[in-house]
């Protein structure tokens, strides 16, 4: 190495030629989350601030956050580490992919853990908490999640003179107003062959992919109640034609309520963050309700999360605790929250999300919400907390093997919507190698 690049690389690290490298005493705590290289955005510095108040109230420790890129094969790189004994003390949980760990003994019980004075699980969502819960082992700390619930362009129902439900749409009523919404250049509905959007229809049907214990999918993927809201949901894409297809939607690579070409769509909160600099459509004109269901009454749904969890094999969990507790606890999160990419697990956070103007971002930037947008922000919020009560974990929180059962379920679909496959053929097909995978080893 020059001498230059020797000094270059001195200046870049904050030192200078005649200090000596002083090895960092603290103890790490390991963080891991799924994403790839952090972008340079309010969201990111907001995460690292917090990061840093945490270092500064424990002055011992040292945070250390790993990104796991490709959110399919976080779970997987999380079991490796464990196998070879360098799984992070802290990793980010999602509850789709719990049983995983919890079933083979990766996480560590938080219920056994003594909490400091200001944490108190009752803060949390019951339901919420739940996802992250076996029997009466808690293996996380929700920090946040969403609801999957029904978007709509507020501007398209005013020019059709469509009245939203005050709760659920029927079946019928929804399949009306979409027809109504579906004209030239422009569907009622944007639905993608993703199961988690559409499990909601099986079990507001009364219908499942599933039997209630986990263990099998004949008699449920392929029961009545399924096949009825399965052919259902095909006759939406290829017999009233108020969605379009998988071919037309990848063919022209458009998000369709993004672009204003579709009225409305199934997805999580998530969304909200992507529609900000969506060019057809404006944030005061999007609205949220619940998910339909046969009758327009009880309707359900589904809801995912991450949560906040220690590894079993943590030499000392006493500091990655600590931190579970500040980042779940109510002053970080009322900062961290505040991207509105989910709701928040904390009660008091989620229920006061409603009345903070949101900040929406602006090229690089981020800029307040106008008047007309924070009036939308509040209707909004307050419906996605409406929404809590009636939302249900997915399968992969208490079924190890759940991701392999979506796939199977989503190639099912595929068969139906590109190939024309009969539904009852398709789905009994995929429940027979759902039950093969599902028995026991």
């Amino acid at each position: 190495m020059t001498r230059r690049a020797a000094l270059g690389w001195l200046a870049a690290a904050g030192l200078s030629p005649g200090c000596s490298l002083q090895r960092d005493s603290r103890r790490v705590v390991r963080l891991a989350n799924w994403g790839g290289a952090s972008e340079d955005n309010e969201f990111t510095r907001t995460v690292a601030r917090l990061h840093r108040e945490f270092e500064r109230r424990n002055p011992g420790v040292r945070l250390e956050v790993e990104k796991i890129p490709g959110s399919q094969e976080y779970a997987t790189k999380l079991v490796f580490s464990h196998i070879s004994r360098s799984m992070p003390e802290s990793p980010v949980m999602d509850a789709s992919s719990l049983a995983t760990f919890a079933d083979n003994g990766l996480l560590a019980d938080l219920s056994q853990l003594t909490p400091g004075p200001d944490f108190a699980w009752d803060d949390f969502w019951p339901n919420v908490k739940g996802m992250f819960a076996q029997g009466r082992a808690q293996y996380a700390a929700p920090i946040d999640f969403t609801p999957i619930v029904l978007y709509y362009n507020r501007a398209h129902f005013r020019e059709a003179g469509i009245e939203p439900p005050r709760g659920a749409w029927s079946y019928d009523q929804f399949l009306a107003a979409a027809q109504e919404l579906t004209q030239e250049g422009r569907f009622g509905l944007e639905m993608p062959n993703w199961i988690p959007g559409w499990i909601t229809w099986l079990w507001n049907d009364g219908g499942d992919v599933l039997d209630p214990r986990g263990r099998k999918g004949s008699g449920w993927f392929d029961g009545e109640a399924s096949l009825r809201a399965l052919q259902w949901i095909a006759d939406l894409f290829l017999v009233h034609k108020v969605a379009p297809t998988l071919s037309e939607a990848e063919a022209t690579g458009v998000d369709y309520f993004a672009k204003g070409k579709a009225s409305m769509q199934v997805s999580g909160h998530w969304e909200l963050v992507g529609l900000q600099n969506a060019s057809g459509i404006k944030m005061e004109d999007i609205g949220v309700m619940p998910v339909p269901s046969r009758s327009g009454e009880g309707s359900v749904t589904v809801m995912y999360g991450a949560g906040q969890s220690i590894a079993a094999q943590a030499k000392d969990p006493g500091d990655a605790w600590k931190f579970v507790q500040f980042w779940t606890g109510r002053e970080a999160q009322e900062e961290y929250n505040a991207s509105g990419i989910a709701v928040c697990g904390r009660l008091d956070v989620a229920r006061s999300a409603a009345g903070r103007r949101p900040r929406y971002m602006e090229g690089k930037g981020t800029r307040d919400a106008t008047d007309a947008e924070f009036a939308a922000h509040a209707v909004r919020e307050r419906k996605f907390v409406e929404i809590v009560p009636s939302c249900r974990p997915p399968w992969g929180a208490t079924v190890g093997d759940y991701v392999v059962v979506e796939t199977i379920c989503q190639k099912a679909m595929d068969k139906v919507l590109r190939n024309n496959v009969p539904v009852a053929a398709a789905a009994r097909a995929a429940a027979q190698e759902i039950d093969r995978v599902l028995e026991p080893k």
